[in-house]
C-alpha cells in the first residue's frame, strides 16, 4: 500500500500517540491501522512501530467511544497471529484492553467478534497469558460468548480456543470447568460439519482430559463420543486428528473401565483409519501410538486392535520413520508393539514380581 511506502504507520501511530485524547484521531488512526493489519506483511511493521501500544492506549482511553474500540479489536485479532506479537500485545494491557472492551459493549457484534477472535490467538500456547486470561473470567466470558451467539459457528471455534486454554492453566474451580466442558460439547453438537468448531473443541478435550478426574467428567459428558464422531466425520482435518487423538489416549491412560467406554463408541476403528490414511504425520502418529499402547495393556482389548492391524501399522512406523526418526513416535511405537505381543500369563508374571 502507498500508505507503507511512504512510512505512514509510523506517522499514523504517532500521531495515536500524541493525540490519544482527541476521538477523531484515534478513530481514523484505528480505522487505517486496521486496513492495514489485514496484509499479514503489515503487520509486524505496526508492532515495530509500537503500534499495538498505541491501540491498547486507545481501548483504555476511549471507554466510551465502541467505533474506535472496534477497530482496535480489529487490530489486535490480525495481529496477534504471531508469537512474539502475543507477548507484546499481554505486556501491553491487551488482555484487560479486549475483556474491558467486551463488558462494556455487549451489544455491539462486530466488536465481540474481534475481541474474542484476538484472544483466541492469545490463547495460543503462552502458559503466563493463559493463566492471565483465566484470573480475568475469560472462561465465563467465552460462555456467555457462546450462549449469545450460538448460530454463530465461527464465534464458536474461537471461544473453545478460549476454552483450552483457560483449561490448561492452574486453578479453574470444578463447577467452572463442569460448565466449560458442557458448553464446548454443545458447540460440537450445533455444528457437526464444522471442522473449525469440531477441530477446536477437540483441543479443548484434550486440554480438559489432561488434568487429573478431567478422563472421568468427561466419559459422562459424552466426549469420547463427540470425538470419535468429529473425527469420522473429518478425515483429513490433521489437527482434528491429532487433538482427537490425544484425548483418546488422555480417557484411556489408566483405567480399564474407562477403556471400556472409549471403545464401545468406536475408538479403536477410527484411530486405526487415522494411522492408514496419515502415517506422514508424525506427530499425529506419535498420538496414535500412545493410544493403542494404552488400550493393548489390556488382554479384552488386544484382539481387537490385532484385528485391525495395529501390529503391522505399528510396525511400519517403527520401519519408515527408523530409529534416527523423532524419539518419542518411536519410544511410544515401541511401547505399544510391547503390549500388543505382551500375553496375559506374562502380565500376570509381571505384575507378580512387581509386587514381590
Amino acid at each position: 500500500a502507498a500508505i507503507v511506502k511512504l512510512q505512514g504507520v509510523d506517522v499514523v501511530v504517532s500521531a495515536m500517540k500524541r493525540h490519544v485524547a482527541v476521538p477523531a484521531v484515534r478513530t481514523n488512526g484505528c480505522e487505517v491501522l486496521a486496513y492495514l493489519a489485514r496484509e499479514e506483511a503489515h503487520q509486524p511493521l505496526i508492532a515495530t512501530a509500537e503500534g499495538i501500544e498505541a491501540v491498547v492506549a486507545v481501548m483504555q482511553a476511549a471507554a466510551r467511544d465502541p467505533t474506535a474500540r472496534q477497530y482496535a479489536c480489529r487490530i489486535l485479532a490480525y495481529v496477534s497471529s504471531n508469537s512474539a506479537r502475543q507477548a507484546q500485545i499481554a505486556a501491553a494491557g491487551g488482555i484487560e484492553a479486549l475483556i474491558g472492551a467486551m463488558l462494556a459493549h455487549p451489544k455491539k457484534a462486530a466488536l465481540q467478534h474481534s475481541a474474542i477472535a484476538a484472544l483466541s490467538n492469545l490463547a495460543a500456547s503462552n502458559p503466563a497469558i493463559q493463566a492471565r486470561m483465566n484470573e480475568l473470567g475469560t472462561g465465563e466470558l467465552a460462555i456467555a460468548m457462546m450462549q449469545k451467539y450460538a448460530t454463530r459457528p465461527r464465534v464458536q471455534q474461537h471461544c473453545c480456543s478460549v476454552i483450552s486454554a483457560v483449561v490448561s492453566s492452574e486453578g479453574v474451580k470444578a463447577e467452572l470447568n463442569h460448565a466449560l466442558r458442557r458448553a464446548v460439547a454443545a458447540a460440537m453438537r450445533a455444528f457437526p460439519a464444522n471442522p473449525e468448531v469440531q477441530s477446536r473443541g477437540c483441543e479443548a478435550f484434550s486440554s480438559f482430559t489432561k488434568k487429573a478426574g478431567g478422563e472421568v467428567e468427561a466419559l459422562d459428558d459424552g466426549v469420547a463420543e463427540l470425538v470419535v464422531q468429529a473425527m469420522h466425520g473429518h478425515p483429513k482435518k490433521i489437527s482434528l486428528l491429532l487433538h482427537g487423538c490425544q484425548a483418546l489416549a488422555n480417557m484411556t491412560a489408566t483405567d480399564l473401565g474407562h477403556q471400556t467406554r472409549v471403545m464401545a463408541h468406536g475408538a479403536a476403528e477410527v484411530v486405526a483409519a487415522v494411522m492408514c490414511a496419515h502415517g506422514g504425520e508424525v506427530e499425529l502418529m506419535s498420538s496414535a501410538c500412545l493410544f493403542a499402547g494404552n488400550l493393548a495393556y489390556n488382554p479384552e482389548n488386544q484382539k481387537v486392535l490385532l484385528d485391525l492391524g495395529f501390529r503391522e501399522m505399528i510396525q511400519g512406523l517403527t520401519e519408515t520413520h527408523g530409529p534416527q526418526g523423532d524419539l518419542r513416535l518411536n519410544l511410544r511405537a515401541l511401547k505399544a508393539l510391547g503390549n500388543l505381543d505382551h500375553t496375559e500369563e506374562a502380565r500376570d508374571e509381571s505384575t507378580a514380581s512387581k509386587a514381590n
